[in-house]
């Protein structure tokens, strides 16, 4: 079945022709989505989108949602913009963490998380109507999108003890990598394990303590999104030639990648059926059971024990998913399913997950391992032998959901590839959360989110009129890339619900890296003008940072008397400069007050995670544990 049909007999309605500036890249993203999926989109007027999104969709069996997307979750109504949302949720402050100091990602990123998260949360709702769900729609926010995404960080900050707090720009931002080869390369190295990194700088003469302290911090970069490496590696690095040093890494057993450009990118041979179908590879199966009963019925009358909903607030409450991943790419995608009230089942080796015992602990366990995991029932099972997959045989035969991010041919030679499974599960939904996609066969770095971030072109565009040199050591695409693992889960089950199909979801971290960058993609195929991220600005205030999101000073005449400026002021070049000075005058929260009040998009920057939980306008989006944990990005109603 072609992917520009999967869900051509959907329709979302909505006001696509007045949408604000500020949310224009989401909405354009959210489109996108739904053309790659078949979804017919429909224009109407009359739902008015001054500052948010308000939108239906009917789904096949013609029920319709009435649904909302908005800035902030606690006032719909509040001006917000990409920027502010990253300043206000901390995502700017981890990704400071490396590139010396507070500043946005240089991409539409919270943008693109929130439209997955709404078409899914579309998506899900259909389902859950489908299973006798009562429910007219639901809410959800970029500042939800936000606080999701910097959720594990979160949870390192504000544990009860020995809490992690590391501040924007306390490394320098030199001493990171990726690494630059005396010609000038840019560069990722990778590597899983000690040993290739060991062989590989006792090559270039490194010492034994600079090399473990190197890989103690290397290695942590995952975790702390920083990674401050001695300075001996960087100037032994800067001083060889970027062929030595392939050379070098292939030999030791380190890979190696150039960081790319989107330009390069865009030529993949992949590239174009990424831009067509999405970040997804759907793959339905034709099973032979009973077509489900018409949703004119009402399907609890049905003896299928799995289509029970038991919590009604929650679309996939009765359903069980089988996960059984590593880090945090299919660990996110569970934990959404978790939070649509699926129970999880997560397989870990035997003894358990080694990342459980990674510091800061709440209570005995890790607490950003907790903050993706918590939900989750735990099973130890070697899947290295023969006992340990017949277990899991036995979990996937009643089970609607397996997911795993293993290697690349790892399933099939452990016999629970999707050709296994489906024979004790025809209509298992099979998720495969990889690094290269289409690619697993042709490019042979590891699939991790730093090297794909080089090889997408991603780097390089974050890197654009930074002061960093490449990417962000904040874990983006595994993040972006759980939320996208999750949506293609969801799918499957539209599948499995609507018509009856088990269904094979691919999706990777290039899928994910292509889904942020397409519009330059698009731009630079078509010989267009490149789209331009645009940053709103920082201003320092008399206790801390705001930013302000205007693009002209135009903008500011409402407020020239509560500023003591007057117009002709606006009109000079040293207008930021008075600006400045003028914001030291007053402490964050009055000028939020003001800015507001003249419906100026803005926001206090957190410089710290431990700041998050209290915002007031955030203690919808928290459950107090021995951490804060952040709650589901939707709300039903």
């Amino acid at each position: 079945m072609e992917m520009d049909k999967f869900l051509s007999d959907c329709t979302i309605i909505g006001n696509f022709k007045e949408v604000p500036v500020h949310l224009q890249s989401t909405i354009n993203t959210f489109q996108y989505q739904c053309h790659a999926l078949g979804i017919q989109v429909e224009n109407d007027l009359s739902l008015n989108s001054d500052v948010n999104f308000p939108f239906k969709f009917i789904s096949s069996d013609r029920r319709t949602q009435e649904n909302l997307f908005s800035f902030w979750s606690d006032d719909p109504l509040r001006q917000g913009s990409e920027s502010v949302i990253q300043a206000a949720t901390g995502l700017m402050s981890v990704h400071g963490r490396s590139i010396g100091g507070i500043d946005a990602l240089n991409a539409p990123y919270l943008s693109s998380a929130s439209a997955v998260l709404t078409l899914l949360g579309c998506i899900a709702t259909a389902i859950g109507h489908r299973r006798g769900l009562n429910s007219r729609g639901f809410q959800t926010s970029m500042v939800s999108a936000g606080l999701l995404c910097v959720g594990q960080y979160l949870a390192g900050a504000t544990v009860n003890e020995y809490a992690e707090n590391i501040p924007p720009g306390v490394h320098d931002h030199s001493q990171r990598p990726p690494f630059c080869s005396e010609d000038g390369v840019l560069f990722e190295l990778e590597t899983l394990s000690p040993e290739p990194w060991r062989r590989f700088w006792s090559a270039l003469g490194i010492s034994q303590e600079d090399m473990s302290k190197g890989w103690q911090s290397f290695l942590q970069r995952y975790a702390k999104a920083t990674s401050y490496l001695p300075r001996t590696l960087i100037s032994k690095i800067s001083s060889s030639k970027f062929k030595d040093i392939e050379l070098l890494a292939s030999e030791s057993g380190v890979a190696v990648c150039r960081q790319r450009t989107l330009l390069e990118r865009s030529t993949d041979r992949d590239i174009s059926i990424l831009l067509e179908r999405g970040p997804w590879q759907l793959r339905p199966e034709v099973i032979n059971n009973e077509i489900y009963k018409d949703s004119s019925e009402n399907i609890l009358n049905q003896d299928t024990s799995n289509n029970f909903i038991t919590d009604q607030s929650k679309p996939l409450s009765g359903l069980t998913v089988i996960e059984s991943c590593r880090r945090i790419q299919g660990p996110i995608a569970g934990h959404l399913l978790a939070l649509l009230g699926a129970r999880v089942v997560r397989i870990e080796p035997p003894g358990g997950d080694p990342l459980r015992g990674m510091p800061p602990l709440a209570g005995d366990c890790s607490a950003r391992f907790d903050a993706l995991n918590h939900l989750k029932e735990v099973r130890e099972i070697d899947i290295k032998t023969p006992a340990g997959r017949a277990e899991v045989l036995s979990l996937v035969s009643t089970a609607d959901v397996f997911i795993h991010n293993w290697a690349p041919g790892k399933a099939k030679q452990l016999q629970l590839d999707h050709e296994h499974l489906k024979k004790v599960n025809p209509d298992i939904v099979y998720n495969y959360a990889g690094g290269w996609g289409i690619l697993d066969n042709d490019v042979h770095y590891p699939g991790t989110d730093f090297t794909v971030q080089a090889y997408s072109g991603l780097a390089s565009e974050l890197s654009h009129n930074n002061k960093n040199n490449g990417g962000t050591l904040y874990t983006a695409l595994d993040v972006l890339g759980g939320i996208i693992s999750a949506q293609g889960t969801i799918l499957g089950l539209f599948r499995k619900f609507f018509n009856n199909q088990g269904c094979r979801v691919d999706t990777s971290l290039l899928g994910s890296a292509t889904l942020l960058t397409q519009p330059i993609i698009k731009s630079i195929r078509e010989k267009n003008q490149k789209p331009e991220f645009q940053k709103g600005k920082i201003f320092k205030t008399l206790d801390g940072y705001i930013i302000l999101e205007f693009s002209s000073s135009n903008e500011l005449i409402p407020l020239l008397d509560e500023l003591n400026l007057t117009v002709r002021d606006l009109e000079q070049s040293n207008i930021d400069e008075k600006f400045e000075k003028i914001l030291k005058d007053k402490n964050v929260q009055e000028w939020l007050f003001i800015f507001e009040k003249h419906n100026i998009p803005c926001s206090q920057v957190i410089e710290s995670l431990e700041e998050l939980p209290k915002q007031p306008r955030f203690k919808e989006n928290f459950q107090t544990s021995n951490y804060s944990r952040v709650t589901t990005p939707w709300r039903f109603k």
